[in-house]
Formats: structure tokens, C-alpha cells, sequence
């Protein structure tokens, strides 16, 4: 198994959701994927 990182980076005003993330550095977002076979994908945010 193989990790990947990554980070994105945002310019303060270009997003309101993303500017309240900045705001607040410890607001967390998680995402659930499940594969549902070689044709589905679940996702919950």
C-alpha cells in the first residue's frame, strides 16, 4: 500500500468556505469513500 500527501493551497477571497477553514485552523472536513464494486463509488463528506 502507497501513501499519498498533498497540500492545496487558497488565496484569502476567493472562496467563503475555504476562507472560514483559514479563519479557523481547527475546523476539520472528513470524507468517506466506499467502492461499491468496479461501477459505484460512495462519498460522504
Amino acid at each position: 500500500m502507497r501513501e499519498f500527501v498533498f497540500e492545496i493551497r487558497y488565496d484569502d477571497g476567493v472562496d467563503e468556505l475555504m476562507d472560514l477553514f483559514i479563519a479557523t485552523p481547527d475546523a476539520r472536513s472528513t470524507t468517506f469513500l466506499c467502492s461499491m464494486g468496479n461501477a459505484q463509488i460512495w462519498r460522504l463528506d
